[in-house]
């Protein structure tokens, strides 16, 4: 849960996040929650707090790619 992860993260760069496999809730300070399945993506500024949690019944995978500025 969101309660359980704490404070969001933030840190400089840019991030894209691709799910592979079950089901990923992406929590961030600006925007309504988004609900992620296999084949969605996002892309986000990592200076915006955020976190990814699991929000399936089964195991998540996800690739995720930062670029550091």
């Amino acid at each position: 849960t969101l309660a359980e992860f704490g404070p969001l993260m933030r840190h400089s760069g840019e991030e894209y996040l691709l799910v592979l496999e079950g089901k990923v809730a992406v929590h961030t300070e600006f925007y309504a929650a988004e609900l992620l399945e296999p084949g969605d993506g996002i892309y986000i500024d990592s200076t915006m707090a955020h976190a990814y949690l699991n929000a399936g019944d089964g195991p998540a995978r996800a690739i995720l790619t930062v670029c550091w500025a």
